[in-house]
């Protein structure tokens, strides 16, 4: 990994910083221990002088020698450019909210999106008082075998496989509705949701801006990959996601908005009433994990 991409990131920078800061202390104070034991006199600011010349001596050979390298291109650098470790992918998520004035999201379940990116994007529209689109297209819960299928996939490959279930899939997917709901009928003037139901897997997770895209996989182990607007293949993730939400079923909301049931009085007999119940008191659960 090159010196600036080593800096871009917020966590390896912190790291980096730190580890640098205690080692240079740790050898500062066993230099001026050793210096001491000698007894001879002035050592204090002889050994300090001797400390301070080796330490701008080093640091000018560590510059010219980061100059240098920079001069051959790593093949992979295009590609490093592009990677946003697991520590920082919140921090990009939330940059990416606070500079959108449309956000689009192909997820799932939409657990995180509910309980860090919706509140997020609600508060800088009321912030701004600047209306935001918000296009959210979510696994069609109605869909039993495409749930099953999912909670299969989750089971086997997740961290917190003892939770997937295809009834966990769906309770969690109506549970993002239900806050979508909530957060429009809440915020009409700032926020309008465009929802889209669909029953095409997917193990990527496609979200952002028209400036920033951020494609994460399922695990948040994982590294995402982030591009913004110079790059071609942030228009072809936005390509990708017009394609699923256009052949995604569309959800009026409308009927929900004022009603004591919402998702009953959207998706009518598809939803029971104890699945409405299952889905409020999911909906004020965490966020499942953090990144």
């Amino acid at each position: 990994m090159s010196t600036p991409a080593l800096f871009k990131s917020r966590s390896q920078r912190r790291l980096f910083l730190s580890f640098s800061s205690a080692l240079t202390a740790i050898c500062f104070a066993g230099t001026l221990f050793i210096a001491s034991q000698a007894g001879e006199p002035k050592w204090f600011w002889s050994t300090l002088n001797d400390l301070l010349v080796g330490m701008v001596a080093s640091g000018a050979f560590a510059i010219f020698s980061m100059i240098f390298i920079e001069y051959f291109l790593d093949p992979d650098a295009a590609h490093q450019a592009v990677v946003v470790p697991a520590a920082d992918i919140e921090h990009h998520l939330f940059k990416i909210a606070d500079a959108a004035s449309s956000y689009k999201i192909y997820v799932r379940t939409g657990r995180y999106f509910r309980s860090k990116i919706l509140p997020k994007l609600v508060q800088n529209a009321v912030s701004a008082r600047k209306p935001i689109d918000v296009d959210v297209v979510l696994l069609d819960f109605r869909n039993a075998e495409v749930c099953r299928q999912y909670a299969q996939y989750r089971e086997e490959c997740s961290f917190d496989n003892v939770l997937w279930s295809g009834e966990y899939v769906s309770t969690e997917v109506l549970a993002t509705i239900l806050a979508i709901v909530q957060a429009a009928r809440e915020n009409p003037s700032v926020l309008r949701v465009s929802l889209s139901l669909s029953s095409r897997l997917s193990t990527f997770r496609i979200e952002g801006s028209a400036e920033e895209m951020l494609i994460t996989r399922e695990d948040p182990k994982d590294v995402a990959y982030r591009y913004d607007r110079s790059r071609p293949e942030h228009s072809a993730y936005l390509t990708e996601f017009d394609w699923v939400s256009g052949n995604a079923d569309r959800i009026d909301l409308t009927p929900g908005m004022n009603a004591n049931t919402q998702l009953m009085a959207i998706f009518g007999s598809a939803v029971t009433p104890s699945q409405e119940e299952a889905a409020k008191a999911t909906m004020k659960s965490r966020a499942p994990y953090g990144r």
